[in-house]
């Protein structure tokens, strides 16, 4: 949505004391999670008060998976819960004094934790809300009112990770803690996107790619050491795994990757959900491989994974009806499974009918195509020259998919000299050149990472001014304005987390001049090999 960094600072202050468990390791961990009191305000703002953003369309659904797993998975009641749905910044500010002063009637501060979710529009200077701005500042403010033990918050929306101004970093050395100990005190932040990404919702999940991963995690594929029990040091190490492994294609060059600050004080991890109260195993057959899905309650819980061939996978599901998808090859396969609240369910290739995949779509959450600018330095040659250098600058227009490329209109003005050597003659050209056109963009699979292929169809013309050294010294120069050409060019371009994009390029040019005594019609081939940048 042509966002810039969100500066905003999370206040990461806890209180003293914790939950009050002994050192008796999951089941001490578990008997905490019992007394503690956690409650929870979840904002969707699918429309922005910039009317020139797209309204999101699963905003809606995002928020009501949030508060469906925590029901289900951290046990917290409907009245614990607050949803908001494009709020004005009023109603926002009402909710946050009101569960503040639920939370201190309730006298129990050192049990306590607050989870807010947010997921819809943000830029650099605070939160988009239906009737304007809400403000960095006063974000912060409400962030700090909360009187809880511990602070969870969750953000997607694009450039989350500049929400926090320390401490955000990725997970790359991320090592998550052991729930043996009482449970910690403090603030932490989950961001779907680092400071320079866009976050993305995809139409076949229904929903966001962050809270999707999240949700999933909550119900119990982020319990990485399998004792029931899912913390947030595992759900964020688990989102970031999923989102850096690519088990969720993003085209169009995007990354995205979810960052983190904490503030905690004492040992052990935040416990967030239990899976082995309410889930059940499900065994995943080994002939079965590839993109598997699996949705239930109107899509409001999904759950993506891939599976291996050759092996058999379990994981745990909430009782319930599944509608289930498996993306294989170039075939998607569809099902229903019906998963009983006692016993391991199966599922097999037999329950799975086959057809041709269709082709999904995949939108920047909040971001609206923009133009783009280049610049690029390069050489080239024609039939009458040697390579010389040439810079040109280009403006591209925002962008349209039409089967499946990635089309900008654009328009390119440059600049080269040459060395002429023709007949025995010598001398120099400069020439002046347009061109107007249009560039498809394509992302095959076989692309690495933020990785581009193009195609480039144009026309346009030239200025050719000719300096030729005459055998008495003397120069000749020549100027043949506006000679017309076509031209056709293949490239590559990498866009970096930044949103730069250095490319190479190279491009084969056809002017047409009209020789002044025979009045003959030649073509002059033209190769431009340049290295380019873009912002």
């Amino acid at each position: 949505m042509g966002m810039v960094r969100l500066l905003l600072t999370l206040m990461l202050a806890g209180t003293a004391g914790h939950a009050g468990c002994s050192r008796q390791g999951t089941a001490g961990m578990a008997q905490a999670a019992d007394r503690t009191q956690v409650f929870v305000l979840a904002l969707a703002s699918a429309e922005s008060f910039d009317r020139t953003l797209p309204v999101l369309r699963f905003a809606g659904q995002d928020v009501k998976r949030m508060q469906n797993v925590l029901k289900r998975m951290a046990q917290v009641p409907d009245q614990r819960i607050t949803v908001l749905q494009d709020s004005s910044r009023t109603a926002l500010r009402h909710a946050f004094t009101a569960l503040a002063d639920r939370m201190r009637a309730a006298g129990r501060p050192h049990e306590t934790k607050f989870i807010f979710y947010y997921t819809g529009h943000s830029d650099t200077k605070g939160l988009h809300l239906a009737d304007g701005l809400l403000g960095k500042d006063e974000l912060n403010a409400l962030l700090a009112s909360i009187p809880a033990n511990a602070r969870i918050a969750f953000f997607d929306s694009c450039y989350a990770g500049g929400l926090a101004t320390k401490g955000i970093k990725p997970a790359a050395d991320f090592v998550v803690p052991r729930a043996e100990y009482d449970e910690p005190s403090g603030s932490v932040f989950l961001a779907a996107t680092s400071g320079t990404d866009v976050a993305f919702e995809l139409e076949e999940l229904g929903g966001s790619l962050f809270t999707h991963h999240l949700v999933a995690g909550l119900y119990g594929a982020a319990d990485a050491n399998r004792d029931g029990l899912v913390t947030v040091d595992e759900v964020y190490h688990y989102v970031y795994q999923q989102m850096s492994s690519g088990a969720m294609s993003l085209p169009r060059g995007h990354l995205q990757k979810p960052e983190y600050a904490m503030r905690l004080h004492g040992k052990g991890a935040l416990v967030l959900a239990e899976v082995k109260r309410a889930t059940v195993p499900l065994q995943i057959d080994a002939e079965l491989s590839g993109r598997l899905i699996l949705s239930m309650d109107g899509g409001l819980q999904v759950f993506k994974i891939i599976k291996p061939e050759g092996q058999v996978m379990q994981m745990q599901l909430v009782p319930g009806d599944y509608r289930v998808t498996l993306e294989q090859d170039d075939n998607v396969g569809h099902g229903l499974l019906r998963v009983p609240s006692r016993g391991t369910t199966q599922l097999s290739r037999a329950q799975l009918v086959f057809e041709k995949a269709p082709r999904l779509a995949l939108v920047a959450k909040g971001e609206r195509p923009r133009p783009r600018w280049a610049v690029a330095m390069g050489v080239a040659n024609s039939t009458y020259s040697r390579i010389g250098p040439r810079m040109e600058a280009e403006l591209a227009t925002r962008s349209a998919t039409i089967e499946g490329l990635d089309w900008r209109f654009l328009i390119n003005g440059g600049w080269q000299t040459n060395r002429l050597d023709y007949q025995n003659q010598s001398g120099h050209s400069q020439t002046l050149s347009f061109l107007a056109g249009a560039r498809g963009s394509l992302w095959p699979a076989w692309a690495l990472d933020g990785q581009d292929w193009r195609l480039l169809l144009a026309g346009g013309f030239d200025y050719v001014w000719q300096d030729w050294d005459a055998p008495s010294g003397v120069i000749l120069r020549t100027f043949q304005p506006f000679i017309p050409k076509v031209a056709y060019g293949l490239g590559t371009s990498f866009t970096r987390p930044s949103g730069l994009t250095f490319g190479l390029n190279f491009r084969r040019e056809f002017p047409f001049a009209t020789g002044k005594e025979t009045g003959d019609v030649f073509a002059l081939g033209a190769s431009v090999f340049a290295a380019s940048v873009e912002w």
